[in-house]
């Protein structure tokens, strides 16, 4: 089974949500950390940061990553995502969150 971290969506299903006079449409926002992996050179890392909102063709806001990793288990099937897990502002893990395997 394969699990995407980030959903692709086409133009038109984002077009869609963007005019509907009701509806929501989400853009992900993603980083690059070219800093935490290194060996012999850094490795960067894209990371998914929380989503984009717009509603009536205006931006609205950014849902951080802790809100939005919610959106997505509650309207997506077969998520993953890679988190980063800090200390004090040094990264000491990276897990994967995902919906569980039926």
């Amino acid at each position: 089974m394969n699990l995407d971290e980030i959903k692709p969506m086409a133009l038109m299903v984002f077009l869609r949500a963007y005019y509907e006079p009701m509806g929501v449409a989400k853009l992900p926002n993603v980083k690059i950390d070219s800093q935490s992996w290194k060996a012999d050179g850094n490795y960067p890392i894209v990371f998914f940061d929380g989503y984009a909102i717009f509603q009536r063709q205006k931006f609205k806001k950014v849902l951080p990553f802790k809100d939005a990793v919610y959106v997505n288990w509650l309207l997506e099937k077969k998520i993953a995502l890679n988190q980063r897990v800090e200390d004090e502002g040094k990264l000491v893990a990276a897990m994967k969150l995902a919906t569980p395997i039926k």
